[in-house]
């Protein structure tokens, strides 16, 4: 495996509101490795945008990181100041987000928006940035790379848009980009191109891609590890055979049986029962033990890891002994 691109310890993210303090994220471990597909998987609520934008140093108004680290080739960007993390984001880090309609400026071309981003990064004169801008559209294979430098967003469809979006966030040559949900509003056929695009990318440009959805299919097509999070936590982490085909966390199953793919192949669909907790009160022992029908006593108490294979890691308590 490649050498740690990112790597996340300890991340705990709070936002005050009115209704209290919300526990964000409670205690984030992830890593990110050069070239790496990782999928961050969980349902609505879970933390996965949140870790994506805590990364970005985006940390939305009334939120607070108040512990941990990210890690990035060797240095925190949590101690780092705004002004350097201005010149990382777009350079080195980059960010496809879910809807290119509200990413993407109205009032610019689409080529306007990418020649600013490489006007703040790169030194590089107006003839330079146009045959670059016109080269990464071919590279995400848009029809008429000339015609669409000078059309505005609003004239694109959906797919076109993303892709648009894709361009520009690779103009710098980002290490690590993060698609935060970049398929959910596009039709089937589409979702299917932007993902074999995606992944295309990666083994032609090196790009190591933190893919953040809720699908299960998506991860399964185009990730080769995944993290499942539930509450702000990671309850399992490995290689997508080795979490998907042999899931070991209580969570991670019921995620599985919830899939629509299941009902495709004709087996019943399984819901969740209850809900993921709102985060006011601070997470004691197992998140998802009010929700576990395997759930124990001792769940009360936070869960250890327990390494399932070198590289497959699970947050259970019904795995506990299997170390000793």
């Amino acid at each position: 495996m490649n050498e740690p691109l990112v790597i996340i310890r300890d991340l705990r993210l709070q936002f005050r509101t009115y209704a209290g303090i919300v526990h964000a994220l409670n205690g984030i471990d992830l890593e990110i490795y050069e070239q790496d597909v990782l999928g961050l998987v969980g349902e609505t609520g879970c933390g996965k945008s949140m870790t994506g934008l805590c990364i970005l140093g985006l940390v939305p108004r009334g939120g607070e990181i108040v512990s941990g680290s990210i890690g990035f080739r060797g240095e925190d960007l949590l101690t780092k100041p705004e002004s350097y993390m201005q010149q990382v984001r777009g350079a080195k880090i980059a960010m496809v987000f879910q809807d290119p309609s509200t990413s993407l400026n109205p009032l610019f071309t689409i080529g306007q928006q990418i020649e600013t981003v490489m006007k703040r990064h790169q030194q590089a004169d107006k003839t330079q940035m146009h045959e670059r801008a016109l080269e990464l559209l071919k590279v995400v294979e848009l029809p008429d790379p000339a015609r669409i430098m000078d059309t505005y967003p609003h004239e694109l469809s959906g797919g076109m848009k993303q892709r648009a979006s894709i361009a520009i966030a690779l103009s710098c040559g980002a290490d690590l980009l993060i698609a935060d949900e970049p398929t959910t509003d596009l039709d089937v056929t589409v979702q299917a191109q932007i993902l074999d695009l995606l992944r295309r990318l990666r083994e032609a440009q090196g790009v190591a891609i933190l893919m953040i959805t809720h699908d299960l299919a998506v991860v399964a097509e185009t990730c080769q590890r995944v993290a499942v999070l539930y509450a702000g936590q990671v309850v399992e982490s490995g290689p997508v055979d080795e979490v998907l085909y042999e899931a070991k966390h209580p969570y991670t199953r019921a995620l599985l049986e919830a899939s629509p793919k299941r009902s495709s192949r004709g087996k019943t669909l399984q819901a969740i029962p209850g809900t993921v907790p709102s985060g006011l009160r601070p997470l004691e022992g197992c998140a998802f033990s009010p929700r576990c029908p395997r759930a124990m006593e001792v769940c009360a108490q936070p869960p250890p890891r327990v390494a399932v294979t070198p590289a497959h890691a699970v947050y259970c308590y019904l795995y506990a002994d299997s170390e000793e």
